[in-house]
């Protein structure tokens, strides 16, 4: 994982492009392959109904996209692919859907760990030689990425003293004013009750 991958975060209902995982993978010669393989890894929670659009570039070319089925497993990107010499950005972005379950989590991984495959039918490009599974380690966890559930606030800002006093008979008078604010989700207010 680079150090500039994303922390664990919370996101709004129809957030588009949250970045998920920045990974470096390190080739000692350049590779082609015939796709990559992401995990959605342990944590993860409805899935299904929260996120969608999940693309896999590498160094910055859209590689594939998907939409998640469950909750973990592995996702198989039949998509060509090639790595050059030295260092290679991994980026996954994710979109949520704008009618996502609240605390809906994903969590999306690279693994190269046996027994795990991390890249299908890799070749050097100089040879035409398989990179033996030995030759292909490592791993790296993304963010867990999480939507948040509404929350609501309502300050006093009027400005009045607690002890107003307002003339017997005054017509359209202010009896005080509030902000009102919603956090994480769009929220509608029916009704406000006065006590």
């Amino acid at each position: 994982k680079k150090s500039t991958s994303p922390a664990d975060r919370n996101v709004i209902k129809g957030s588009k492009g949250v970045v998920a995982l920045i990974a470096n993978i390190k080739a000692d010669e350049a590779i082609n392959a015939d796709g990559i393989r992401v995990y959605i890894d342990n944590g993860t929670t409805n899935a299904s109904t929260s996120f969608e659009n999940i693309k896999v570039y590498v160094n910055n070319a859209l590689i594939d996209s998907f939409d998640p089925t469950g909750d973990t497993g592995e996702i198989n990107l039949d998509s060509s692919l090639n790595l050059v010499k030295g260092d290679n950005e991994i980026k996954v972005i994710l979109d949520v859907k704008s009618n996502a379950t609240s605390t809906g989590k994903i969590r999306v991984k690279l693994d190269g760990n046996d027994p795990q495959i991390l890249l299908d039918s890799p070749e050097y490009v100089n040879t035409g030689n398989t990179v033996s599974k030995d030759r292909i380690s490592g791993s790296a966890s993304g963010a867990l990425i999480t939507v948040g559930g509404a929350s609501f606030t309502a300050v006093r800002n009027d400005g009045y003293s607690s002890a107003k006093k307002i003339v017997k008979g005054s017509t359209d008078v202010s009896l005080g004013k509030f902000a009102l604010q919603a956090q994480d989700d769009t929220i509608t207010v029916t009704s406000v009750s006065l006590s």
